[in-house]
């Protein structure tokens, strides 16, 4: 069982996915890699979902490069605190290296599609706590 690390109020990360999240800090998205299969691998965890090797696990950058798989506009907000910030879109993205994300997509004066080019970025969300943007890679 993993140990969680508080980082806020209500947010705790797992050992696991700490490389991750320091990752974010430093304004790069990490993943991990099956040395074994050769399949990216995203959530963090203690062995290949895809092979179920133990020790075959690495780290690595990505590319930061994605396209939209899906997203949905939030015109309700979630919480009193983002009542300023509706409309805005959510979405899950296909990082270049085969694995997906979720987070914001921040399109600008662009139109959201999916097949859409985005490239992540990291800010700072409530708290300190980093989070993961996307915006259009061109």
């Amino acid at each position: 069982m993993s140990e969680n690390i508080p980082v806020s109020v209500g947010t705790s990360r797992s050992q696991e996915a700490e490389p991750y999240w320091q990752g974010l800090e430093q304004g790069v998205v990490k993943f991990q890699h099956c040395g074994a299969c050769g399949q990216a691998v995203f959530y963090p965890r203690t062995f290949c979902p895809y092979c179920m090797t133990e020790d075959a696990l690495e780290w690595r950058t990505s590319s930061g490069s994605g396209t939209v798989y899906t997203y949905s506009e939030l015109i309700q907000p979630p919480t009193e605190a983002d009542r300023d910030r509706v409309p805005y879109i959510l979405g899950i993205v296909e990082m270049a290296e085969g694995f997906y994300l979720f987070g914001e997509i921040v399109p600008g004066e662009k139109r959201v599609d999916v097949g859409m080019a985005v490239r992540a970025l990291a800010v700072e969300g409530r708290n300190g706590v980093p989070l993961l943007n996307f915006v259009p890679a061109d």
